[in-house]
Formats: structure tokens, sequence, C-alpha cells
């Protein structure tokens, strides 16, 4: 994505998908290319001394941004889930956490989330108790299990992570870092 901006400036204006946005308190990654362009119409690679010290330049750069929307399925007393809502806090990624047991999931969501996942097994939590777990175990076909997981969705193995069509479930570190 390349963006530009007055060096000096406290805020940039920023396109982004031809949406223009306020970006307060710039900062200048290290690792990032700065460009600007020459009074022939030539790209100038600036360092960041250069843009510090200008009053006047046009700093272009390109930095790669990846958008995620990341949904995090768990419960309140569940490890996993709160090892997965910290691995994306520590990365800066913004997610929505959603509680399994109170809220549950949708139709759609339990289906593109069991597209992913491709078995419904890998959905059922193998530490649930109840009566309700043991019947769960005897059902015979995926329709019933589905159906029975959409009612009690506290039997659903927590966490279950998605990035759209992507998902996971359970403790995933290294299938996420894919999704960055």
């Amino acid at each position: 994505m390349w963006r530009r901006g007055n060096a000096v400036a406290d805020a940039w204006s920023v396109i982004y998908g031809g949406v223009s946005a306020a970006i307060s308190r710039v900062r200048f990654p290290p690792s990032t290319l700065y460009f600007s362009v020459s009074d022939d119409g030539k790209l100038v690679a600036l360092s960041l001394k250069t843009i510090l010290e200008s009053t006047h330049t046009t700093v272009y750069y390109y930095t790669e941004v990846k958008i995620m929307n990341i949904q995090i399925f768990g419960k309140a007393k569940s490890f996993d889930t709160k090892k997965a809502e910290r691995y994306f806090k520590e990365r800066g990624i913004k997610f929505q956490s959603i509680d399994l047991v109170s809220k549950g999931m949708s139709k759609g969501e339990f289906d593109s989330v069991l597209k992913a996942v491709g078995d419904i097994e890998k959905l059922i939590d193998p530490k649930a108790k109840g009566a309700t777990a043991d019947l769960l175990k005897y059902l015979g076909s995926m329709e019933e299990k589905r159906e029975k997981l959409l009612e009690e969705p506290s039997l659903i193995a927590a966490p279950v992570v998605r990035n759209g069509r992507q998902a996971t479930v359970g403790y995933c570190p290294d299938i996420w870092k894919n999704w960055e």
C-alpha cells in the first residue's frame, strides 16, 4: 500500500481503498522504505534523518497492510481462549471476542467454521461434561450433531478463531502466523 503525507504534519491523510482517513501521531518504522519525488520527477530514497529535518517534503512510503477480521469464540474459563486473545493483543491485531456459552454461534457462522475445519468431530469439546455431552457422542448423523451443538454452544471446543472464511479450533499460532 502506498501512503503519502507531509513529514512534519501532526496528522497524515492516508488513502486506503479510495477512502481517506486521518492518522495521528505519525511513526516512522525503520524497516519501511521512504521516497520523495525530485523536481525532475524521479523517485529519491530518503533516510529517516532527512524526513525528520525536512519542513516541506511530501514523503511516500510503502508498507504491506493486511486487514484481518478476527473473531474469537471462546469460554471465560478456557486457558486456550485466553492464550489466543493474548496472541493477537501482543501483535496489535484487533479482534472481536464472543462468549460461546452465552452468545453461541449463528447457523451461518457455524457452517462457515465447519467448512473451514472440515470435520464436526473437531468442533466437539472433549472436556465437556454432562448428559448432553454424553448424548452427543452417540448421535449418528452429522446433522444431528450440528443441531445439538447449535442448541448447546457450551459443547463446542474453545477457542474457535475466525478470519473471514478461515477458521481454527483450539490454540493454533502456527496457522495464525500465515494469516498475518
